[in-house]
């Protein structure tokens, strides 16, 4: 499968609707909400995996991933339900990708400022920042959530990051 036929997938965790979003240059970006729904904690992250494993597999019909990055949970506090539900998240994504495609398709954590500085040009910018860069670049997703700008973000960082890996094998080959 050639680069031009891959997307960039990228996902900002959480447990109650956590965003995943796809980008591919020349195309209109992709975003899907899964939810968890209400109940206990492992009845939530089961209704959460349960919707990952069906939207993403369903997504990648259309838009196959070359990589996805979700964003590692970071913080001042500890929060014991973010790190549970990207582990759920991570699971579903893997069970949805796994046999799909002839070659596997990596799932990496990555640091806020890492994804923040590659795409809106500082590690610390403020959601502002984040929700104008994703607007220029894709006025189409005026409206968008805080949580789906940042899935964006992290989604065109793994297109970049897949062009890269595409380029660097030409240049070798």
């Amino acid at each position: 499968m050639e680069t031009d036929d891959l997307w960039g997938y990228g996902v900002d965790p959480a447990l109650g609707f956590p965003a995943l979003a796809a980008v591919r240059p020349g195309k209109t970006p992709q975003l899907i909400r899964f939810e968890s729904g209400l109940g206990t904690l492992p009845e939530r992250l089961e209704a959460l995996l349960a919707d990952v494993e069906l939207k993403t597999g369903q997504m990648c019909s259309e838009c196959p991933p070359g990589l996805v990055l979700i964003e590692r949970p970071t913080g001042r506090f500890h929060n014991p339900h973010l790190n549970y539900a990207t582990g759920v998240i991570i699971l579903g994504l893997h069970r949805a990708l796994k046999d799909r495609f002839a070659f596997p398709v990596s799932i990496v954590q990555i640091a806020v400022k890492d994804w923040k500085k590659s795409t809106v040009g500082a590690g610390n910018a403020a959601k502002e920042q984040v929700m104008a860069y994703v607007l220029e670049e894709y006025p189409e997703l005026a409206g968008c959530s805080q949580d789906e700008a940042d899935a964006t973000c992290l989604a065109r960082m793994a297109w970049d990051s897949v062009e890269q890996m595409e380029t660097a094998t030409e240049e070798a080959a």
